[in-house]
């Protein structure tokens, strides 16, 4: 897929190797990642550890197995950009939400769904 060099939305339907996945550097054209169901909390927050996702403006992480610690990682400022979240049907709870709500770091999110 990142043979196409114009490419910057992803749909991932199935996300066995976040850890992998975080170091491709081709990443860095990415402005929307979809990741669709069934992705567990780690394999999320592995992929969120890469260093090559920060120009997204929109990530739509619906029907996976996020949590708190997911919604942690979202709000320490690795996502700069980020203008549209959405995390419904996951596992966040209060103190996940009003790390995202509280955030300094997502000063361009416009669209918080969770």
């Amino acid at each position: 897929v990142f043979a196409v060099p114009g490419v910057h939305v992803l749909r991932l339907w199935r996300l066995d190797d976040g850890k992998a996945l975080a170091r491709v550097p081709e990443l860095e054209r990415l402005r929307v990642l979809r990741v669709i169901g069934g992705a567990s909390a780690a394999q999320l927050n592995a992929l969120f550890d890469s260093p090559h996702l920060s120009a997204l403006t929109a990530l739509h992480l619906d029907n996976n197995r996020a949590n708190d610690s997911t919604a942690v990682l979202l709000a320490d400022g690795r996502f700069p950009r980020l203008a549209e979240l959405r995390l419904r049907l996951n596992a966040i709870g209060n103190s996940g939400a009003f790390a995202l709500a509280r955030s300094p770091h997502l000063e361009s999110l416009a669209l918080l769904d969770v």
